[in-house]
């Protein structure tokens, strides 16, 4: 049986730890799609016009590349904009938010 993880779990509650360089793939090619240099400021505006309440600054998204999960929602949303399908071979492990607050 195969899990769906969009149907089981609350994607902005569900941090994803994937294969180090398929996370850093998909974060570099997110920052690289309007500039030849990649900037994470750019792509930090971008994110926050399309999420709600959304704060995402350069120093967070940052602190995105130095993790090793992202949340559901936040690769979802990379994903679809650098128009991928996400490979889920590359995951390596799951953490809901109760997990990660215990992890600091």
């Amino acid at each position: 049986m195969k899990i769906n993880l969009l149907d089981e779990f609350k994607p902005d509650k569900l941090f994803i730890y994937l294969e180090e360089s398929y996370k850093d793939y998909i974060l570099y090619k997110a920052m690289h799609k309007t500039h030849k240099t990649g900037s994470q400021a750019i792509l930090a505006r971008q994110f926050n016009k399309t999420f709600c309440d959304s704060k995402i600054t350069q120093n967070i998204l940052s602190s995105w590349i130095k993790k090793k999960t992202l949340r559901l929602d936040i690769i979802n949303w990379l994903c679809s904009y650098i128009n991928i399908n996400f490979d889920e071979s590359n995951i390596k492990g799951l953490k809901d938010w109760s997990t990660i607050k215990q992890d600091k």
